[in-house]
């Protein structure tokens, strides 16, 4: 049987079969599931999904993974939450959003587009300063030599493989 973990955009898609595979989520998704027809949806198909907290070791191992590739502050706690749980359970992940996609990449983690197409690249991440272009390891602040902000900006891609 297959193991997905679940974003909060997977979930709000509700393109996905409960009844072929596992499925778990983080506490932290529920904890955004809070406006709409949302909770009551959430009701409807609780007994099917798993509701688990990552360990502080992996929230931590994809915290530096995160920063080595420049995605850290590109995702939320809920983001790092999915990609954790999908780390200690064996689980692919289910999410449309390119930095998960590309973490869980570098992670060797597989990860499932709900409703658009995934990456094909997985992209490492490096700052430049906007104004003079001094290069940083950092992919956000100002740069010390004129004070403009640091863009994030595309270092190494690599074709993932299939």
């Amino acid at each position: 049987m297959k193991q997905y973990v679940l974003d909060t955009s997977a979930l709000i898609s509700g393109l996905f079969n409960l009844a072929d595979s596992k499925f778990y989520i983080p506490d932290s998704v529920v904890g955004e599931i809070q406006h709409g027809n949302l909770p009551m949806f959430m009701e409807s198909i609780s007994s099917s999904l798993n509701i688990m907290s990552p360990s502080r070791a992996n929230v931590e191992a994809v915290k530096r993974k995160a920063n080595s590739t420049g995605d850290l502050q590109k995702l939320s706690p809920t983001d790092i939450d999915v990609i954790a749980l999908a780390l200690e359970t064996g689980s692919a992940v289910l999410s449309d959003d390119f930095a998960i996609q590309n973490v869980c990449s570098s992670l060797g983690i597989e990860f499932v587009p709900a409703t658009i197409r995934p990456i094909s690249d997985q992209v490492r991440w490096a700052g430049r300063c906007s104004g003079c272009g001094k290069n940083y390891s950092s992919t956000s602040g100002t740069c010390v030599i004129c004070g403009h902000s640091i863009r994030r900006v595309r270092k190494k891609s690599d074709k993932i493989k299939k």
